[in-house]
């Protein structure tokens, strides 16, 4: 598995606490709810280790422990920063399961 070819079911399969994670994420419904702000839930405006993004850079990324030649790439940080986020913000990279 390249780096450049990797996906988020992979990574998932690598790191069972991003499917955790992105099933929250998917829990999370605007409705009902105008003033719904995805990027408070993101970067956990108020508290930042509550937000998204902060507990995914736990999982993938260079902040990532242990380190894992894989999981702590840049490339799987983007993956899954496109696919959780969008997910958020009902963007259709976030269609995965």
């Amino acid at each position: 598995m390249t780096s450049s070819s990797l996906t988020f079911e992979q990574l998932c399969q690598l790191e069972p606490g991003l499917k955790t994670l992105y099933d929250e994420v998917k829990a999370i419904s605007r409705k009902g709810n105008p003033k719904f702000c995805p990027n408070s839930v993101w970067y956990g405006y108020g508290n930042c280790e509550a937000g998204f993004k902060y507990r995914m850079s736990r999982l993938v990324g260079l902040h990532r422990k242990p380190a894992d030649p894989v999981l702590s790439s840049s490339r799987a940080y983007d993956v899954c920063y496109a696919v959780l986020y969008g997910a958020l913000k009902g963007n259709s990279h976030g269609n995965h399961q």
